[in-house]
């Protein structure tokens, strides 16, 4: 009999496996639970455990189609084969494995069968800070019911989310101290990533709240935390370990809401100072300049991308000002930018064009040279990987021509790079995770399309990757129709869309 079989971990005070005698160690042993994906026990749609409780052991997993606004057969056949799609999460019954050393459960874990498929939708563990295991909870049961086509589960959510806002007022509102601080514990990062995962939720999930707060002012707060800290490489600098992985993790994460974030909202613009083509800047960790023009897998574009984009942002911010009366809300005739503007935004289009040729190397994750065995797959994995990088730039410069420059969207400048994006597209595979990554450069192309044929490439595309329950790609999709119904320019009609 084996740990697998009785669903019990080995242990001084649990009977040894057999797979434990093998391999001498208790350590490998873990949890090991099959759940039926398709079905819920008999009690509600929030999936609280009927009086049986326990797991169900299956072999097929399945999605809802029974509640209001079930889509049609071929949607529905598209769906099925995004969330089962082969080697996929969903693919097979899933056994959650839980390492030993992250005992004791927490109580919301432990105590609910349900929490723990939400909990290892998006990740086989996460910190022990109890805010942040609700949020993240909440973000991968409001997908998970949006990826199999089923009601969200509101009541456990609304459980889940009652403490989150208090607890970092709380957090935010305590004095801290270097001194008992502890520089290589990642928990003291629990406010940033509170903050910014809050941003994320309501991008993705908005008015979980029942009063609204905008995605724009979580990541205002994070802003403001990270300023406070002197900037993540400076927290950098006082910490290894885990704390050193998780400042890299939440620097990416906060990069891209900060950034693409700025190049959706005309008021916005990303942290001052923050990004620097060098490899330098407030957010960038351990970074050196060979990495600069590699991929980067979070983002799926370079780090020097990042940067250019905020270049962007920072430069359309401060001509919009100018670009788009105040009090009608639309673009005056005849603006044009000042010639100092200009001339930078001259010098940024040569380097953005530059910085799209000159990646040198993918990802390490998909580095043709550096596996013994090359697939077919990673082949199909690394080309999506160039065409998305080379995507975001000529998105970048659709930006700094259309808000900057004051080009019309007739321009053969806008229209090459609708163009070069479209051909990315031609390289990326309908329903791959690349395409769910391309919404900004499908969306700043799609909105400057001319012709029928082309539109209908982008609102195909954006149908395909909002059914992967991303709901603010659909938000931008109406607004790309609006914009093709209207003939109005997307930033005079934009209202907290998030467009990445």
């Amino acid at each position: 009999m084996s740990a697998d079989e009785v669903q019990v971990k080995c242990g001084e005070e649990k009977p040894e496996c057999l797979n434990c005698q093998r391999n001498g160690s208790s350590e490998a042993c873990d949890y090991s639970i099959r759940l039926n994906w398709g079905g819920r026990s008999k009690k509600d749609n929030d999936g609280a455990l009927g009086e049986a409780g326990g797991f169900t052991f299956v072999s097929t997993p399945g999605i809802s189609t029974g509640h209001k606004g079930a889509r049609s057969v071929h949607e529905h056949a598209e769906i099925y084969h995004i969330a089962f799609e082969s080697d996929g999460y969903y693919a097979q019954p899933v056994a959650i494995r839980l390492p030993r050393s992250l005992e004791p459960l927490p109580r919301e874990l432990s105590g609910s069968p349900m929490n723990l498929l939400y909990f290892h939708h998006f990740m086989n563990h996460t910190g022990r800070n109890t805010t942040l295991l609700h949020l993240l909870l909440t973000l991968s049961a409001s997908h998970r019911a949006k990826l199999l086509g089923h009601p969200e589960p509101s009541n456990r959510i609304a459980e889940w989310l009652a403490d989150v806002l208090p607890a970092l007022r709380r957090a935010l509102d305590a004095p801290t101290s270097p001194a008992v601080v502890d520089p290589t514990d990642p928990s003291s990062l629990a406010p940033l990533a509170t903050a910014i995962a809050l941003a994320s939720l309501e991008i993705l999930t908005p008015n979980t709240y029942s009063v609204r707060i905008p995605w724009q002012q979580h990541l205002q707060i994070a802003r403001q935390i990270i300023v406070a800290k002197g900037g993540l490489h400076h927290l950098a600098h006082k910490a290894d370990g885990a704390r050193d992985k998780a400042i890299f993790f939440l620097s990416r994460w906060f990069a891209y809401l900060d950034v693409l974030g700025s190049l959706s909202n005309s008021k916005e613009q990303p942290l001052s100072g923050a990004y620097l083509e060098d490899g330098g800047g407030l957010w960038l960790v351990n970074r050196d300049n060979e990495e600069i023009y590699q991929i980067d897998c979070f983002f799926g574009f370079s780090g020097r991308c990042i940067a250019l984009l905020a270049q962007v942002a920072e430069l359309a911010a401060e001509c919009e000002r100018q670009r788009i009366d105040a009090a009608t809300n639309q673009i005056r005739a005849n603006w044009q930018p000042s010639a100092e503007v200009r001339q930078q935004a001259e010098e940024l289009k040569l380097r953005l064009d530059a910085s799209a040729n000159t990646v040198f190397r993918s990802c390490m994750h998909t580095d043709a040279s550096s596996p013994e065995s090359f697939t077919e797959r990673d082949e199909n994995d690394a080309e999506e990987i160039f065409a998305t990088n080379e995507a975001y730039h000529w998105a970048g410069l659709i930006h700094l021509s259309r808000r900057v420059l004051a080009l019309p969207s007739s321009h053969p400048d806008v229209q090459e790079s609708v163009e070069k994006i479209i051909e990315c597209l031609r390289k990326v595979r309908h329903g791959s995770t690349a395409e769910s990554c391309l919404l900004f450069p499908m969306f700043s192309a799609g909105c400057e399309a001319q012709t029928e044929e082309k539109r209908a490439i982008f609102m195909e595309r954006l149908r395909t990757v909002e059914r992967w329950g991303m709901s603010h790609v659909g938000r931008a999709r109406l607004l790309m129709q609006t914009v093709w119904d209207t003939g109005s320019p997307w930033e005079t009609l934009v209202d907290g869309e998030f467009l990445a």
